[in-house]
């Protein structure tokens, strides 16, 4: 019965190939939705290693795999109930950290994680999608850039070497 399901399952996801369109997403944030979207089509164009995706609650992450991207969506979470809940949603790889105060820092440790645990190379284009932490939902910034321009940005000197996967 799983065999018939997962089969069932790659069919139907053959024939929707390519970035599903919402002509209604209601209760999400509209600029939230906008960025989604944005950051989907923007990954796929930009052909980006993966999307990462800041997110308390999983909302974020959840309206990102909604559109079906072909690029994966790894979401940071803050809780591990969240991180539970999103490994059950398809398309997202959900990995749990601790929450920072200052954004540029969170985000950082979130790509520095994913350099260390050998899912990005430094020179991988990623898309992070992200609120500021004073935000209670919704997400308001959306970045296109490579882990070791963002890894390197506006850190000290000393910092600033190669960042390396190894």
């Amino acid at each position: 019965a799983v065999q018939a399901m997962a089969q069932i399952v790659r069919a139907a996801e053959m024939e929707t190939a390519g970035l599903c369109d919402h002509a209604d997403l209601g209760g999400f944030d509209p600029a939230s939705v906008f960025l989604a979207r944005t950051a989907a089509v923007g990954a796929m164009e930009l052909k980006a290693k993966m999307i990462l995706c800041d997110t308390n609650l999983g909302f974020a992450a959840r309206l990102l795999a909604s559109y079906r991207c072909p690029v994966p969506v790894y979401a940071c979470t803050h809780t591990n109930r969240v991180t539970r809940e999103l490994a059950l949603s398809f398309g997202i790889y959900p990995f749990c950290m601790e929450r920072g105060n200052v954004l540029d820092d969170m985000i950082r440790a979130e790509l520095q994680h994913l350099v260390d645990q050998k899912r990005l190379a430094p020179e991988d284009m990623v898309v992070i999608m992200a609120a500021t932490p004073d935000r209670t939902m919704g997400a308001n910034m959306l970045e296109f850039n490579t882990a070791r321009s963002r890894l390197c940005a506006e850190a000290p000197r000393a910092a600033q070497q190669v960042v390396t996967a190894g």
